[in-house]
Formats: C-alpha cells, sequence, structure tokens
C-alpha cells in the first residue's frame, strides 16, 4: 500500500499538490471561459457595428443613384434648353437679316418718294 501510494505520489504529486493543481486548473479554466465569453461579445458588437454601416452604406448608395439619376434628368433638361436657345438664335438672326432688308426697301421707297416729291 505504502508502495503503491509512494508511486502516485511520484507521479502526481501528493494530495496537497493536487488541489492546488486542481484549483490552478480550475482558475484557467474560468478565465478561459471569461476571455471566449468577452470575446463572444466583442464579436457581436463588431457584427452589429458592420450590419448598421452596411445599411448606412446602402443609404448612401441609393442617394447617390437618386443624386445621379437628377443629374440626367438636369442634363437632359439642359440639352432641350440649349437646343431652343439655338433655334432661337436661328429666328433672331433670320428676323434680324428680314429687318435689314426692309430697312434696305423703307431706304429705297423713301428716295424715290422724296425723288418724285422733287419733281
Amino acid at each position: 500500500s505504502s508502495y503503491l501510494s509512494s508511486g502516485i505520489n511520484a507521479e502526481y504529486g501528493d494530495s496537497s499538490d493536487q488541489i492546488f493543481l486542481f484549483k490552478e486548473t480550475k482558475q484557467s479554466l474560468r478565465q478561459t471561459e471569461e476571455k471566449s465569453r468577452r470575446k463572444e461579445k466583442e464579436k457581436i458588437e463588431l457584427e452589429g457595428h458592420l450590419v448598421k454601416m452596411r445599411s448606412e452604406l446602402s443609404k448612401s448608395e441609393t442617394k447617390l443613384k437618386e443624386i445621379s439619376e437628377r443629374e440626367a434628368t438636369l442634363q437632359g433638361t439642359l440639352s432641350e434648353r440649349d437646343t431652343l436657345l439655338e433655334e432661337q438664335k436661328i429666328k433672331i438672326t433670320e428676323q434680324s437679316k428680314e429687318i435689314e432688308k426692309f430697312t434696305k426697301l423703307m431706304a429705297m421707297f423713301h428716295n424715290l418718294s422724296n425723288t418724285g416729291n422733287a419733281k
């Protein structure tokens, strides 16, 4: 019996050593579990943050799309306006030529009527 217990003591130490090791192991396990819980909590918080950031990104992308669509609409409106302005310039140029012709005709008519009055 003493031989057996001396063999066990040599292998595992006496009971006070075993109690100490057990307590150390238990404490180490508790610390590891606590670390694990903290890491899990951090992971959950980070995942929540990631979901929030994705949501904000989605909102920003939607706003950007809306702005791009509005810009395209405005660009179309500006293009139509430019076309209308070009058409108006052409009309004004044509009207100016007509006014010039009319003014020359009026001057010729005026000269003719003055010449006629002089006779």
